[in-house]
């Protein structure tokens, strides 16, 4: 066997010829590989009779997609037959049905694995419906246990309201004859009292109420023969409304105004010599109409005198006053401040008023304890106009439509005698100047209210030299007119904006600070949508904290346009807020605390 396999060598000498033959054979093979190892694909690879291809050069027919090899260089013209210059290499159809052996192969080994896999199947499907069963059976006996428990309960819930509604009827019939009682003292009050009984009927009186413009002139011959009637008349121009109604204010407190339109000329003048407790009433403000009907007047005026114990409480109820002049003022109120000392026992109050027309609806100063319930008043220049020492006033349900503004109060010695406005679930709509502009009061506190879609470009809020203030709950909202600002505070102290959606305005909240005091303002859960150059702008400001707002806005930082843009600030608290946009600007000095905010909001 050694000598079968090794045949060079029978262990004594060598095989030469054996050796001879080996490498002959190994020139051989070193041929053919260099021949392989010179080949290249023809370019491009396939083959076409035009060409002409060196030695040891692959194409592919065209036509079959077979491989062919040159084995000498290829004059043009040779066709692919030709084996003395080419020579297969591979067959493209014959590779195909290798592929489709394979693909056969490969998907009888599937259907048998399928079905393998298909009989793991159905053991666990029958494994489950065992299982379900099983399942099935005690999910019966737990409904029949709750069914029976149920049916326990439902004895116990009969019990309870058969015993809740002996209860109730007992208690019912304590009501009815309650109510009996109560009925019975309400008739008595009515029988004994209609409280238009009491009070003086101007028509009974003279007035006539139609509307139209009735001068003394058609009573009277002469002034003198008015005079003896009405001995505070000056012309005969003054209309029989007006005369009547002063004379009836003059000596009576109670006076009912009923259904009708009374021309108003001359101002009606609430005497001031006594102390007074007046009261005006209707039939309602679509019902019982003063009508102001002469330019640049006032339609009632209260002034007091410096004196004390000379107080006047005025009360309007159920009437409208309207004017289709100029410059006419509906309401003047006033105290006296002589010598630091004040006459301000002067109270007002109206309720369920509507007001049309007016340069001031209201001028107040030197009162208190003003209380305006449910009055709508439109197309006035300002609703109310409230004067230095004019404290206390209480706005609720009023509805402003269309006026310059709603509330403007002025102050020029903010040394907190001014003290305490309340607006409470107010609408103001349609204003052309600021809806709101409150300067140099104590104690402002707008809640649940809404200034909306202001015309021009004002402030909607505005709060100068103010402190103590909050404004919550509020809805605020500008027209996107440039210059537009929704809360505005100038030099103001002590307070907050909580609450308040603040939407399409120029700046959301303006602060212009105090240098040498502490602002101390929280600007917090505010939502700002519509902003077009910032939700926040504070200038020279020291100490706020803005806290937990919403802002919408994606304002790109340019120049001082930002949704929070801060300079000249101290003592800065900017934490928890979402931010549209990517950043915000802050040249707050060292006293800046920035923590828990999230940009990039899109909300």
């Amino acid at each position: 066997m050694f000598f079968h396999n090794y045949p060079y060598s029978d262990a004594h000498e060598l095989n030469l010829d054996w050796i001879i033959q080996q490498i002959k054979s190994l020139e051989s093979e070193m041929k053919t590989f260099v021949s392989y190892a010179s080949i290249k694909y023809a370019n491009p690879i396939l083959w076409n009779i035009t060409s002409q291809y060196e030695q040891n050069t692959v194409v592919i027919d065209p036509a079959t997609g077979d491989g062919y090899l040159s084995v000498a260089p290829v004059p043009i013209g040779i066709s692919l037959s030709n084996t003395a210059y080419w020579t297969a290499i591979f067959n493209y159809e014959a590779r195909i049905q290798d592929v489709i052996r394979l693909i056969d192969d490969e998907e009888a080994d599937r259907i048998l694995a399928d079905n393998a896999l298909g009989g793991r199947i159905d053991d666990e499907i029958q494994d489950r419906i065992a299982a379900d069963a099983a399942l099935d059976d005690r999910i019966d006996d737990e409904i029949q246990d709750r069914i029976a428990a149920d049916a326990a309960l439902d004895d116990r819930i009969d019990d309870e309201i058969a015993d809740r509604i002996a209860a109730d009827n007992g208690e019912i019939a304590d009501r009815i004859a309650a109510d009996n009682g109560l009925q019975s003292q309400i008739d008595a009050l009515a029988n004994a009292s209609n409280y238009k009984s009491s009070y003086k009927n101007i028509k009974d009186l003279g007035a006539v109420g139609d509307g139209l413009v009735h001068t003394l002139a058609e009573y009277y011959a002469t002034l003198a023969d008015a005079q003896v009637d009405y001995p505070f008349a000056v012309a005969l121009t003054q209309t029989i409304d007006w005369a009547v109604m002063q004379k009836t204010i003059n000596e009576n407190d109670l006076i009912y105004v009923p259904s009708g339109t009374y021309m108003i000329n001359s101002t009606i003048t609430i005497p001031n010599n006594v102390s007074r407790m007046i009261v005006i009433v209707g039939d309602g403000p679509r019902h019982s109409v003063f009508n102001a009907c002469n330019d640049s007047m006032t339609m009632i005026s209260y002034a007091r005198q410096a004196v004390p114990g000379l107080g006047c409480v005025l009360n309007f109820k159920d009437l409208a006053i309207i004017t289709a002049n100029t410059g006419v003022i509906g309401v003047s109120f006033k105290g006296q401040e002589v010598g630091g000392l004040r006459y301000e026992d002067n109270w007002i109050r109206g309720e369920n008023l509507r007001i049309v027309g007016f340069y001031y609806a209201f001028d107040l100063a030197v009162c208190g304890n003003a209380y305006f319930n449910r009055i709508d008043i439109m197309n006035c220049t300002r609703a109310y106009n409230l004067r230095r020492a004019a404290s206390f006033m209480h706005f609720y349900k009023n509805m402003v439509t269309g006026c310059g503004s709603f509330i403007y109060a002025e102050d020029p010695t903010p040394d907190g005698i001014s003290n305490g406005i309340f607006v409470d679930d107010c609408e103001v709509v349609y204003n052309s100047a600021q809806p709101i502009c409150i300067i140099g009061w104590q104690g402002v506190y707008i809640t649940n209210s809404s200034c909306d879609i202001g015309l021009m470009a004002s402030d909607q809020v505005a709060l100068v030299q103010c402190s103590d203030f909050s404004i919550e709950n509020c809805w605020i909202a500008g027209n996107h007119v440039a210059g537009q600002i929704g809360v505005r505070l100038w030099s103001t102290v002590n307070g907050c904006v909580t609450n308040c959606p603040i939407v399409n305005v120029d700046h959301g909240v303006r602060v212009d600070g105090l240098t040498t005091a502490i602002n101390a303002l929280t600007i917090s859960d505010n939502t700002f949508d519509g902003c077009a150059k910032n939700d926040i702008l504070a200038l020279n400001s020291y100490g706020i904290v803005i806290n937990a707002n919403k802002m919408k806005d994606n304002i790109a930082l340019y120049g001082t346009d930002a949704d929070v843009y801060l300079t000249g600030c101290e003592h800065v608290v900017l934490m928890s807020n979402e931010f549209g946009c990517d950043a915000y600007s802050v040249n707050c000095g060292t006293n800046f605390v920035a923590s828990a905010n999230l940009f990039g909001v899109r909300i």
